[in-house]
């Protein structure tokens, strides 16, 4: 029987009934992706605090690759249980956390974010141990999610008093045991309550079993051994379990009476489970039963998630040859171990007082309640304002300089504003008076950053579909010389950059095609590696522009997979994410597609963050993006970033906004160019500010704010600027 044959089943994470069914099933099991409390770390980040008793790293670790394994396994096809290690009584705090995040995504979705969860208090006296499960299981329940209890080497005594506790509260438990040769179980135990032992499994049928010696099993036989059991003894009463400390020992398996011992008709099929334990717990990840294709999945997540490795049946010899160098370089040794991880936890080649004055400018751009102000436009940003009064003010560099000038000094900005984004003519541009725009940006308690691309020629790449900007796909330019623009913009004063590329969406011709996003995340990781290698904080911003007829569900389907592509394109450059932000497009409709309502935005739009943003970046800026005719762009900005912060209010990173036209289009309005209206323009621009700074902390009110509204709206200037 294959689990396919299981009714409702489907591909992707598993959690409830439906993960029960395949626990209990014991053929053709789907993969199984563990995570340990210090893998869970590794994943976070050795930066962030994880002494026992807060746990944070291990928290958000193991929140981050349960969100992940979410994202990427029903692209896979197959079913998964996502599940996590052992958990002694010293380690509560990250079982907690792991708990809270499961009775917040119940809430939210219905269904727990992790499968199952494993606790562990053998070293407790068995009484203990029983009560304190008891507890958790209570709160476990009333989610509908599954528990391993480990109780150690014991008896089976031991494992019916566990059973005894933990069946009244549910049925959706297993017991982890080593019983010891000679143990006996008592009958009234049923064969649904699994019992997985550390070195032998033990399933259990009506009637008196004892457990025998197990027999060595060299790994390259195991497949083979399977087969030749399940031919010869279909009906078997017990099953195999295969377990190693290390690569190079044998494979150990235990054996149950057969009906010919026992005199019964046995129905029941014997059970393969490898079961891979990783010297170091460092490192989590455990499969059991894999396909073809859950070996592929599963040797995508360690790459995606810093390289931690991952194995069982169906591997080729290369990957458990990849995986013996692995361990061979931990060998148990906290030098092995600390070189290994500091080898792709940091960039390398960047000195440490590089890597902490990013960080440091990084933690002031993501200063509570503040976001970016985006001056970058080439042009005047009155063209970009998408409003006919304000498109009539000439574009000169007079005009630039004055109101530029005007939005820098506005006094009190920096209370809303921690940076400022500028152009290359800006970042060298002076004032009327001769006070330099980096000097006036500074004096008003902001930080200068710099765009650097050189946006992108419209014939596009070539061979690639027309999308809905009326040119093919393109490819942002400007890496020939970054180097050294970089480093002339450090001494001018920057200390972040920003480079946008842009992808559009197409369904029905497929775009983004997948040569598009793959230029996309590699153009951006390169230049986010320059940035950081001269002291300049990198804004990466992977723009899925809102053009099209599209539903809000395909801008989520392809901003997800242009966002995981990108933190792998990043892991693969050596990217500092602590040293590092994202400025995302929101997950929105087609500006022609079926209007999604606010807190339908905010919902997939977090949603898709949470699955593929590593909790170690910091900060994530929004951009406003183009808005229908009829729709007050900067309202709906504003709107929507609210709505994410009061369906959300604690997430792991700092959520804001980079706003162009959607923080100044009201000041432009204001301003027309004419230095008698610079005060009230002034003021218009702080006052949009404020409104974004409310929504940051979720208690913006609509409408609260005056904004131009719709009247003059015209179709903006389209293309790169």
């Amino acid at each position: 029987m294959s689990f396919w044959e299981i009714p409702g089943m489907k591909a992707g994470v598993l959690t409830g009934d439906l993960a029960w069914s395949l626990v209990e099933h014991e053929l053709n099991r789907p993969a199984v992706i563990q995570f340990s409390e210090g893998g869970s770390a590794f994943i976070a980040g050795k930066s962030l605090p994880n002494e026992q008793g807060v746990n944070q790293a291990s928290i958000l670790g193991a929140v981050a690759g349960a969100h992940f394994v979410r994202a990427v396994a029903p692209a896979y096809g197959i079913p998964v249980l996502v599940n996590t290690g052992y958990c002694g009584k010293q380690l509560l705090p990250w079982f907690d956390g792991m708990l809270e995040s499961d009775e917040a995504y119940f809430k939210q979705y219905g269904e727990t974010l992790f499968s199952m969860h494993s606790l562990d208090f053998s070293q407790e006296p068995d009484a203990e141990n029983i009560e304190l499960c008891k507890t958790y299981f209570k709160r476990m329940s009333s989610v509908n999610q599954i528990l391993e209890m480990g109780i150690g080497m014991t008896s089976g005594s031991s494992i019916f008093k566990v059973y005894q506790g933990l069946s009244p509260i549910s049925e959706k438990f297993t017991i982890a045991a080593a019983c010891k040769a000679g143990s006996v179980v008592k009958p009234e135990m049923p064969l649904a309550t699994i019992v997985q032992g550390y070195e032998l499994l033990l399933c259990l049928e009506s009637g008196l079993h004892s457990v025998r010696q197990p027999v060595a099993l060299r790994l390259k036989d195991m497949q083979a051994h399977a087969r030749e059991q399940i031919k010869a003894r279909h009906a078997t009463a017990g099953c195999l379990h295969f377990t190693s400390s290390r690569m190079d020992e044998a494979w150990a398996f235990q054996e149950f009476p057969t009906e010919a011992a026992t005199g019964k008709d046995i129905q029941k099929p014997l059970s393969f489970v490898p079961n891979l334990k990783l010297v170091s717990s460092k490192v989590g990840f455990e499969a059991a039963e894999f396909s073809a294709v859950a070996a592929q999945l599963f040797a995508t997540v360690p790459d995606m998630l810093s390289n931690c490795p991952v194995v069982g049946s169906g591997f080729e010899k290369e990957k458990i040859t990849g995986l013996q160098k692995f361990y061979k370089a931990q060998d148990g040794s906290p030098q092995a171990e600390d070189k290994y991880y500091g080898r792709i936890s940091l960039p390398p080649n960047l000195p440490a007082d590089v890597l902490a004055e990013l960080k440091e400018t990084a933690t002031k751009l993501c200063a509570p309640g503040k976001g970016f102000l985006a001056a970058d436009e080439s042009a005047g940003p009155w063209l970009r304002a998408g409003h006919a009064e304000a498109a009539k003010i000439p574009d000169v560099i007079e005009n630039r300089a004055a109101y530029r000038s005007m939005c820098f000094s506005t006094p009190g900005l920096s209370e809303y504003i921690s940076g400022v984004i500028l152009h290359w003519e800006t970042l060298f541009q002076d004032d009327a008076d001769g006070k330099s725009m980096v000097d006036i940006i500074t004096g008003n308690g902001m930080i200068p950053g710099i765009k650097v691309d050189k946006a992108y020629d419209k014939k596009g790449m070539w061979g690639t579909e027309v999308g809905p900007l009326g040119h093919p796909e393109v490819s942002t330019k400007g890496l020939d010389d970054l180097q050294e623009r970089c480093a002339q913009a450090y001494k001018k004063g920057a200390r972040f950059a920003k480079w946008r590329n842009v992808l559009q969406l197409d369904p029905k011709k497929g775009l983004p095609s997948k040569l598009a996003i793959m230029d996309t995340v590699h153009t951006l990781a390169r230049y986010a590696s320059i940035c950081q290698s001269e002291r300049l904080v990198p804004i990466v911003e992977p723009e899925i522009v809102p053009n099209g007829d599209h539903d809000i569900e395909y801008c989520r389907k392809m901003t997800e997979i242009v966002l995981a592509a990108q933190f792998k394109a990043m892991a693969d450059h050596h990217i500092y994410l602590e040293g590092a932000v994202l400025k995302p497009n929101m997950v929105k409709n087609g500006l022609k597609g079926p209007k999604a309502d606010a807190e339908t935005i905010a919902k997939l739009t977090v949603q898709t963050l949470l699955r593929t943003v590593p909790v170690a970046m910091p900060g994530i800026f929004f951009l406003s993006g183009e808005t229908a005719l009829n729709e007050d762009n900067e309202e709906e900005a504003t709107v929507n970033l609210s709505t994410m912060h009061k369906l959300y209010p604690k997430l792991p990173w700092h959520l804001s906004f980079s706003y162009g036209k959607a923080l100044q289009k009201t000041c432009i309005v204001t301003w027309l160019g004419k230095p008698e209206n610079k005060a009230a323009a002034q003021k218009a621009l702080k006052a949009r500010s404020n409104a974004n700074t409310d929504a940051v902390f979720g208690k913006y009110v609509k409408g609260s704010c005056p904004s131009v509204g719709t009247d003059g709206n015209v179709l903006q200037a389209a293309g790169p600027y």
